[in-house]
């Protein structure tokens, strides 16, 4: 098995990381699929696959996240000036969370910080960043209970030879945020107050709760053929012996994902190859198949 890449070995930063590189930078697809270039997909529910921002999932039984605070101060921070073009950009954005039930209208919201619309370079569309700095002060710093991606990694075995990876859409949004908490996140557009009614992304510890959605929806999930899957944030990487035997254990993780009520990237997807793209390393099968003497090789840059 072999890794070319570079990882963080703290725990908290390499999740940080993670995270704003998958918000803030493009992502590139050596293979963009469609529905038509892979039959198999075809056979699952349509509601599975993500068509933008706002189509956001609700994982089945995730229990709403409740945020404990450590002090009482409760910050209320002016909205930004922003620009016509800005305020017009991400309107409809707003909008759109309101309709997807991410998003309320709101009167009874403590706190208040500002939101930052960005222009997204390739689309020119605007997407909404929240300024949640000042709520992440009061915050309980939580456990981070996700996973080392060294420790993912090696979890992988030589007889492992075929790879899938999945991504997972708008993930935080798929965790319902507790009602008694939502105060705390409201922020101000054109004279109306909104909050969350999903785990907002920019909050501190939203990777935590998700994780331990992610993984609890997942513990039903069976494997037809020889492999395993694996979880880190909101990708997913799914192996087999075999190409046919990764592509089953494949489709039956996107079929718990439909039943669980998760959403999917069906662009990012990256479906039964020897070589593949996780974590910002490149994944491939073992070029001989009896040095088990060690499962990874890593070439890391800190």
């Amino acid at each position: 098995m072999w890794i070319h890449g570079f990882f963080f070995h703290i725990l908290s930063l390499t999740v940080e990381v993670y995270l704003w590189c998958k918000l803030l930078t493009s992502v590139i697809i050596l293979e963009i699929l469609s529905l038509e270039e892979e039959p198999a997909l075809k056979s699952l529910p349509s509601t599975l696959w993500s068509d933008g921002p706002t189509d956001v999932g609700l994982i089945k039984n995730a229990d709403s996240v409740i945020v404990q605070t450590v002090s009482s101060h409760r910050p209320i921070k002016p909205q930004y000036p922003l620009s016509k073009e800005a305020i017009e950009g991400i309107k409809p954005v707003i909008k759109d969370m309101e309709k997807a039930g991410i998003l309320i209208k709101t009167n009874s919201a403590t706190c208040n910080t500002p939101i930052f619309p960005v222009k997204k370079a390739n689309t020119g569309k605007y997407r909404l960043v929240h300024d949640l700095r000042a709520i992440n002060e009061i915050m309980e710093m939580i456990p981070q209970v996700v996973a080392n991606p060294h420790t993912i990694l090696n979890q992988v075995t030589p007889k492992e030879q075929w790879f899938s990876v999945i991504d997972l859409s708008n993930a935080f949004f798929s965790v319902p945020l507790h009602p008694n908490s939502q105060y705390l996140f409201g922020f101000t557009f054109e004279g109306q107050r909104y909050t969350y009614t999903r785990l907002p992304q920019g909050f501190q510890n939203s990777p935590t709760p998700y994780a331990e959605a992610l993984k609890k929806s997942m513990m039903s999930c069976l494997l037809p053929a020889e492999g395993q899957f694996l979880l880190y944030v909101d990708d997913i990487l799914v192996t087999g012996h075999t190409e046919e035997g990764c592509k089953q254990n494949t489709m039956a993780v996107l079929r718990h994902l439909a039943e669980q009520g998760h959403k999917v990237s069906l662009n990012k997807l990256q479906l039964w190859r020897p070589e593949v793209t996780y974590l910002g390393h490149t994944l491939s099968a073992v070029t001989n198949d009896d040095d088990d003497s060690d499962l990874l090789e890593h070439e890391d840059f800190v």
